[in-house]
């Protein structure tokens, strides 16, 4: 495992243990299609290829997922799932300009978004503060 797997796997345990639900979100893209075989080097031959992608969008976080929420007066007892997203850093890790837009745009409409670079972080951001690149 890189080391930004390891912040990710025991990120995603804290998370757990702070409530939350989340997911793998990878994303990116593949051909798909039927294989028909494989030559000499190694290529695989696809027939009647067609370009998938998958995951959110690009510069969504590396998980996703929400926390219950109570609602207070009005709404005694009703809970919301509040949205998500997770972008897991080695200490040394660089935020792209993507993620940093995604995490901007998450939290401006009150998501919990962060940077988690350790356990402390994924519950910062959890308990809904802003943890920035």
């Amino acid at each position: 495992m890189t080391n930004e797997q390891n912040v990710q796997a025991t990120g995603r345990i804290m998370a757990s243990k702070c409530g939350a639900v989340s997911f793998r979100n990878n994303v990116g893209g593949a051909w798909s299609g039927r294989k028909v075989g494989t030559l000499k080097n190694g290529d695989t031959v696809i027939r009647k290829a067609r370009w998938i992608e998958f995951g959110l969008v690009k510069g969504s976080g590396d998980t996703i997922g929400w926390k219950s929420v109570t609602i207070t007066p009005d709404m005694v007892g009703q809970k919301v799932a509040q949205f998500l997203s997770l972008e897991y850093k080695t200490d040394d890790g660089r935020a792209r300009p993507d993620q940093v837009n995604w995490h901007n745009v998450v939290h401006a409409a009150g998501g919990l978004s962060g940077f988690a670079r350790c356990d402390d972080d994924v519950r910062r951001i959890i308990s809904g503060e802003k943890v920035d690149p």
